[in-house]
This record gives structure tokens, sequence and C-alpha cells, in this order.
């Protein structure tokens, strides 16, 4: 049904005026996952990646339907499947449990997409209920090659991590009704985890320069190419030299 973008099924699947009664299958399967997620293991897990990805397909060009998510506390279940280390998924396996963060944080870069108005509030929500650290530490543990399917690897979970979090801050920094308070609070609460290579000490330094998604982020210029989800013939590590050449420019304007 939300093949094609198909909007007028999309909403269909929130209300139908034709019936006497309107079911909000957005809202039901959304009150679903916060049900299912709870008591995730080796059977089970496969159940709650497709629960997501479905919420993925509902959201995806309609931001009604993501407004109805994040009113159904879709932001609380990101935050525990996130935060959540991969040996704590009692008898799942790693891939699997790479799939379904690579599926959840998928999500949170779905219900970013939008550049109106509507979608620049959710973005100011968005962030005041996401763990950003829980996004970033994903970010650099997944970045390896190691495959998921065949379409993506494990380096794909810490590059749309990187996405989110950047996305988040280009929406903020195009919304002409904050205040120069409010823009400083957004900033800071970005800066503390993400941007700031002050305030992380050491931690972006050469070892961690090894995540081209740490380096995405900390290097704005890098993702302003707007490359897809990568795959695992397109893996992002295809451009790391130029990357890592970018880093050092970066730190001997810094000297």
């Amino acid at each position: 049904m939300c093949e094609n973008h198909n909007k007028k099924l999309r909403n269909y699947l929130r209300e139908q005026p034709d019936n006497l009664k309107s079911f909000n299958l957005v809202k039901d399967v959304a009150s679903y996952l916060g049900v299912v997620y709870t008591n995730i293991d080796g059977e089970s897990i496969e159940i709650v990646t497709q629960v997501v990805e479905s919420l993925n397909e509902f959201a995806m060009g309609n931001v009604d339907n993501q407004m109805v998510l994040f009113d159904s506390k879709a932001m609380d279940v990101v935050n525990q499947l996130m935060r959540q280390p991969a040996a704590d998924f009692k008898g799942c396996d790693p891939v699997a449990v790479a799939e379904l963060k690579l599926k959840t944080i998928a999500l949170v870069k779905t219900m970013l997409e939008d550049n109106g108005s509507i979608a620049l509030n959710l973005a100011k929500q968005i962030l005041s209920s996401l763990d950003l650290e829980a996004i970033y530490e994903n970010m650099l543990i997944y970045d390896s090659n190691e495959e998921i399917n065949e379409d993506y690897v494990f380096s794909d979970v810490g590059y749309v991590c990187a996405n989110v979090l950047a996305r988040l801050k280009d929406l903020l920094d195009r919304d002409e009704s904050l205040t120069e308070r409010e823009r400083k609070v957004l900033d800071k609460k970005l800066e503390l985890f993400l941007f700031s290579e002050e305030v992380r000490g050491q931690q972006a330094k050469v070892a961690k320069m090894r995540s081209t998604a740490h380096i995405l982020l900390l290097f704005p210029e890098c993702r302003r190419t707007r490359r897809p989800l990568c795959t695992k013939n397109t893996s992002p590590r295809g451009s790391a030299t130029y990357m890592r050449s970018l880093a050092s420019s970066r730190r001997d304007l810094r000297r």
C-alpha cells in the first residue's frame, strides 16, 4: 500500500473518511511496537525489525503520519533500542541486531526528511527527546564492513546515525523563528556530543577518525554531497582517503 510514495493510501492508513468508524493503523502499529520491543529474543527480533520497517514506510513522505509516530512515543522505543548493547539482545545474532538498529535509526531519518515548517517543529521535538549520546556511540561502534544482508554492511548503521545528527543541525539552522537564546541552547545540546572536538577531548583524534561517519560529523563539508544510503558496493570507506586529507587540513588550520 505504501509503494511508489502513494500519499493517498498512506493517509488512508491513518484515517478512513469513507468508513463509519475510522482506524488509525499508524498509531496502532506504533503502539504494538511499544509492546513487542520489550521482549526481544532470537525468535521475535525479525518481527520487531519488520514492524519498524513498516512504520518507516508509513512515515516516508507523509508529515502527518510522522507526527502520529512522534505522538505515539516512537522516540522512546528508538532510544531504548539504540541504547541497548548488542550483547544484551539475548539469543540474537549480532547481524540481526545490526539490521534492527539500522531500521530503527532509518525511521528517525525518515521523520526528518521534510523541509517545511511542520518538519522544523518536529525536528525540535525530536531533538528534545532523542538520546544523542546513544546515537553517537552507535555511530562509533558500527564501523566495520561485515555484511548485514546483500544490501547493507555494519558501517551503514554508523553512517545513518551520522546523517541523522547532521540533518538535525541542518534543519535547526534553517529555523528563522528561533530566538538567539534558543539557537544557542540547541546548538550547545548538539555540540555536547557531536561537533565540539574540545568538549570530546581526545576522542575525536586519529583513533576514531577511522570511522567515516565520525568524519562526516566533524567536517560538515563532507556531507554536503548528500550521498544516499550506501550499500556494500558503495561503502563510504571508498572516499576515506579524501576525508582523511580534509581532516588533516582542518587540524593544521586549527594549529
